[in-house]
């Protein structure tokens, strides 16, 4: 059960970081900044709701935690404010800045973001493991 809504969140999280990708393929396809913030905008609702997703899991789990899982359950989740607040300030330039700078701010956007993403995987494959031990153990 626990392996298979690890492997949920992982596509998921795979689905986010893919969309990501995309609205970066349509900056550089696309000189119309318009059809990108449009794109743009699909994108962050998607994200954002995935994000908001994951705060949901991981607040519930957060309690039951083991220190040291609960103090990376915190930070994922301070980078999920990070992530929001970051959204919104892209979406604002992306009314007054140039292609190249709308480009460059998305492709670092997509860096950070897939390097989060590859965090809760692994966090989440470590919770697996101690999870299958455990009930070995027991």
């Amino acid at each position: 059960h626990e392996r298979h809504e690890r492997r949920i969140w992982f596509v998921v999280a795979l689905t986010a970081v893919m969309m990501v990708a995309e609205i970066v393929g349509a900056v550089s396809e696309s000189e119309d900044l318009a059809l990108v913030r449009a794109s743009f905008g699909r994108m962050r609702e998607s994200l954002e709701g995935h994000l908001r997703d994951e705060d949901r899991l991981y607040e519930s789990a957060l309690a039951g935690a083991r220190p040291p899982h609960r103090y990376v359950l915190q930070g994922f989740l301070d980078a999920h404010k990070v992530f929001h607040s970051r959204l919104a300030e892209i979406d604002a330039d992306l009314a007054q800045i140039s292609h190249a700078e709308a480009a460059r701010e998305l492709t670092d956007f997509v860096a950070i973001f897939e390097a989060h993403e590859a965090a809760e995987e692994r966090m989440l494959a470590q919770l697996e493991a101690e999870a299958r031990l455990a009930a070995v153990s027991s």
